[in-house]
């Protein structure tokens, strides 16, 4: 249903587009987005304007997420700083596989220098292997 509205919507612009001009085309987006913006907001004052019910349950007069945030916000930052270093961990060891095949299975381009360090080609592949062993335990020790 959503795709079928989605095309109506497009060349329902586009007729508008044609029949009426680019400029004019324009003219009527801003106007219906405006109108949208204008009901919304005006939803929006009705809703602020009904009384609020007392809560259900003693104590959440704020909500779930502030009593949440007041009673664990440390160990809400651990995880959020957990996941902050478990992302380029997953993208190295998502990368790793294909540099060994792509550079050191694959390439003819041997020896290769890394910061003054010649290595031939079994060598870079154990290298790459070794980084990427250490990508998968780093990746599980966060996980765990």
């Amino acid at each position: 249903m959503h795709s079928i509205l989605h095309e109506l919507v497009h060349e329902i612009a586009r007729l508008i587009g044609h029949q009426l001009g680019d400029e004019m085309a324009l003219a009527v987006v801003l106007a219906v987005t405006a109108a949208n913006l204008v009901r919304s907001r005006i939803r929006r004052a009705k809703q602020r304007s009904r009384p609020i019910p007392a809560p259900a349950v003693p104590g959440l007069a704020g909500g779930v997420y502030p009593l949440i945030l007041h009673h664990s916000r440390g160990s809400q930052l651990v995880l959020v700083a957990l996941g902050l270093l478990a992302m380029p961990i997953l993208y190295a060891s998502l990368e790793l596989p294909k540099i060994i095949i792509n550079n050191a299975i694959e390439s003819d381009h041997f020896p290769i220098v890394i910061s003054d360090i010649s290595l031939e080609q079994v060598e870079y592949l154990v290298l790459l292997s070794a980084l990427y062993l250490i990508a998968i335990m780093a990746s599980g020790a966060l996980k765990f």
